[in-house]
C-alpha cells in the first residue's frame, strides 16, 4: 500500500515537517507541491508528481484569508488530479471570534468558513476535517456535505507542562474564563489538582472585567489555561484574581498564540501591587506561526511547546485525545 502524501499550506511547512518527523513511515519524503507567485501577486501551485488514487493530508491552519484561500486551492487541486481521500488538518480555526451571533444581523464567519470547506470539489474517498482546540465545540458541526470532522485536544501536551511545573510548588489550576472553565475542571480531577474558576463579563468588543473568582489558592502556584492569546487581557484580569486569592507564581498556557503588537510585552511588564512581575512565563502550543515569531523574541519568557504529537498520535492511531 502506498504511503499517504503530506502537503501544506505556505505558512504552516514547518509543523508538517515536524509531523512528518514524527511519523517517518506513514508519508512519502520527496516534494510532491510547487508553490510560486506571478509579479502581480497571484498564488500559483503545481503538483510535480502524479497523485491519482493517492490518499493527501493537508496542513493547513485557516489563520486568515490568504491561507484560507490557499487550503481551498490545494483542494481543489487534490480533486481535479484524482487523489483517493483528502485529510486536512487545522491547526488553528482562525475564525472562531465570531462562531455565533451575539447581536443582530452578524455574520457567523465560522459557520461560512466550515460550509465554504463542505462544498469544495470532492475527491472519490471524501473529506476529513481535524481541528484542534476549538473556542467552541459547536464549529465541528458546521460542516456539511457529508465531510468527517474530529476535535483534537491539547490534553496531553499541558499534562507534560503541569508535570515538569509541581518541583516548584503546589499547583491549582486556573481557568481564566467560563468558557474553559468545565475543561479545566475536569483536567484538575483526573490529575489531583486543586481549580480556581473566574467569571468575566465583556462590556465591549475588545474589555474583559473580572466579576467573581472561586479559587483556594493561597500560598499556591497557578497555572492558568485558555484556548486562545490574543490581547491577554482575559488571562491579565483573571491573574490578578488569583493573586489577590494569595497565589504565589502564576503561568498562562494557550494553544492559539495570536498575541498581536506588543502583546506579550505588556503581559511581561504586567506586575502586582508589590511590584511583582504578574505572570510568570506564558507557555504557548506551536499551532499558529505567529507563536513561533514570539517564542524566539522573548526566550527565557515564552515557552514554545510542539503540537506534532497531537496529531501524529491522530493520523496513526485515529485518536483525538
Amino acid at each position: 500500500m502506498p504511503k499517504s502524501i503530506l502537503v501544506a499550506s505556505a505558512r504552516y511547512a514547518y509543523l508538517a515537517e515536524t509531523i512528518r518527523a514524527a511519523c517517518p513511515l506513514m508519508f512519502e519524503e520527496e516534494v510532491w507541491l510547487h508553490r510560486d507567485h506571478f509579479k502581480d501577486g497571484e498564488r500559483y501551485h503545481r503538483w510535480l508528481k502524479q497523485i491519482d488514487r493517492r490518499d493527501i493530508v493537508i496542513v493547513g491552519g485557516t489563520i486568515d484569508d490568504t491561507e484560507f484561500m490557499e487550503v481551498c486551492d490545494i483542494i481543489s487541486m487534490c480533486q481535479q488530479y484524482g487523489a483517493e481521500h483528502v485529510t486536512l488538518i487545522i491547526p488553528c480555526f482562525g475564525y472562531q471570534t465570531m462562531e455565533r451571533a451575539v447581536e443582530f444581523g452578524e455574520d457567523v464567519k465560522a459557520k461560512n468558513r466550515a460550509r465554504m470547506l463542505s462544498y469544495l470539489p470532492r475527491t472519490r474517498g471524501g473529506l476529513t476535517v481535524a481541528m484542534f482546540d476549538l473556542h467552541a465545540d459547536g464549529i465541528a458541526h458546521y460542516f456539511e456535505n457529508n465531510v468527517v470532522t474530529t476535535h483534537l485536544y491539547s490534553k496531553s501536551l499541558v499534562k507534560s507542562v503541569v508535570d515538569g511545573l509541581k518541583d516548584l510548588g503546589e499547583i491549582v489550576m486556573g481557568a481564566t474564563d467560563a468558557g474553559r472553565a468545565k475543561w479545566v475542571d475536569s483536567l484538575s480531577r483526573e490529575w489531583g489538582l486543586g481549580v480556581g474558576f473566574v467569571l468575566k463579563n465583556r462590556p465591549g468588543k475588545d474589555r474583559t472585567e473580572v466579576m467573581m473568582v472561586s479559587a483556594s489558592v493561597r500560598g499556591c502556584n497557578v497555572f492558568m489555561f485558555d484556548d486562545m492569546l490574543r490581547t491577554g487581557t482575559t488571562g491579565l484580569n483573571a491573574a490578578r484574581a488569583y493573586r489577590s486569592k494569595g497565589a504565589k507564581l502564576i503561568w498562562l498556557m494557550c494553544t492559539h498564540g495570536f498575541a498581536p503588537g506588543n502583546t506579550i510585552a505588556c503581559l511581561q511588564a504586567e506586575k502586582d501591587r508589590r511590584g511583582k512581575p504578574l505572570l510568570a512565563g506564558i507557555i504557548l502550543i506551536d499551532s499558529h506561526p505567529r507563536a513561533l515569531e514570539v517564542a524566539a523574541e522573548n526566550p527565557g519568557y515564552v515557552t514554545l511547546i510542539g503540537s506534532a504529537p497531537v496529531f501524529s498520535n491522530y493520523l496513526v492511531r485515529g485518536t483525538g485525545f
